[in-house]
């Protein structure tokens, strides 16, 4: 299993009406251990949109709801899911740069 970091779960983006929103604008998150998250939406009524673009951001996560919470665990990572990872960080990283 992979670490998963709390600061790269906000740079996941919720679409929220025509605006999109990263999700520590929606949500506190917070590290429960090295490779899981939990993630609290600040509106309850936003959990399922919050889980919605988690699962589309990244597909390895296994997403669990427990009250009003998402835990988010970091699944084990094949190269495949490693490299596609990987390109998706340099994505990001070029993204911002422009």
């Amino acid at each position: 299993m992979g670490r998963l970091d709390p600061v790269s779960i906000n740079t996941a983006e919720v679409k929220v009406g025509s605006e999109n929103f990263p999700v520590n604008a929606l949500a506190q998150v917070s590290a429960k251990s090295a490779n899981s998250c939990v993630v609290s939406p600040f509106d309850s009524s936003q959990l399922d949109i919050i889980e919605k673009s988690l699962r589309i951001w990244n597909d390895s996560l296994d997403i669990k709801k427990q009250d009003n919470t998402l835990i988010l665990t970091q699944a084990a990572q094949g190269k495949d899911a490693k490299a596609k990872l990987i390109a998706r960080v340099k994505k990001i990283g070029s993204d911002r740069r422009e």
